[in-house]
């Protein structure tokens, strides 16, 4: 890896704020319901390896998280895209989408987030074909850095166990009601 790997634009990222979390999470009875009794935190420069932090700030940021996957799920089912006239990309036949989730399972950024984001695309999602592929670091990745997260091992068991529980109650053909926030919808 070197200077001559291109970078991501601007535009592909968003950033989570979490400006008045913590007056939500004593306000927001869904908050409430999720979220771990525990003193107040800095979080200014991630979830501090708490997961019910990471999905704080997915929760706080809903609005625009949902406008992005819709704006990214309209782009990639373009009708020009699909012909190949848009550049290298092209969609196979049928239009189907195949969505990839990377994160760490460590931290509480990407291992309290991982799950919402699936469940919030998968109701996005149009076509039984599409679907969600998830690639996870585990803490290992993280051995040479001693120190940086004390919950490393317990949070990525605890969304492991998140996981299979949500596998656990997928019944092929039936749907679930997926709420988040403002969104509600019902997907399979």
């Amino acid at each position: 890896v070197g200077d001559d790997v291109s970078r991501l634009p601007a535009e592909n990222f968003l950033r989570l704020e979490a400006q008045g979390a913590l007056a939500r999470v004593t306000s927001d009875e869904e908050i409430k319901a999720w979220w771990p009794t525990m003193g107040a935190a800095n979080y200014a420069n991630g979830a501090g390896g708490l997961r019910a932090a990471g999905k704080l700030y997915l929760y706080l940021n809903s609005g625009e998280v949902i406008k992005r996957a819709d704006a990214a799920l309209d782009y990639v089912r373009r009708p020009e895209l699909v012909r190949g006239e848009l550049g290298d990309y092209l969609l196979p036949e049928g239009n189907d989408v195949t969505v990839n989730i990377a994160c760490s399972l460590a931290g509480g950024t990407g291992s309290g987030m991982f799950l919402t984001i699936a469940k919030l695309l998968r109701a996005k999602l149009q076509q039984d074909a599409d679907q969600i592929c998830a690639y996870f670091l585990l803490p290992d990745i993280f051995n040479s850095k001693p120190g940086l997260n004390k919950y490393a091992e317990i949070n990525t068991y605890a969304a492991l166990l998140e996981l299979e529980a949500a596998m656990d109650t997928l019944v092929v053909g039936e749907s679930e009601r997926f709420r988040f926030g403002t969104f509600s919808q019902a997907i399979k």
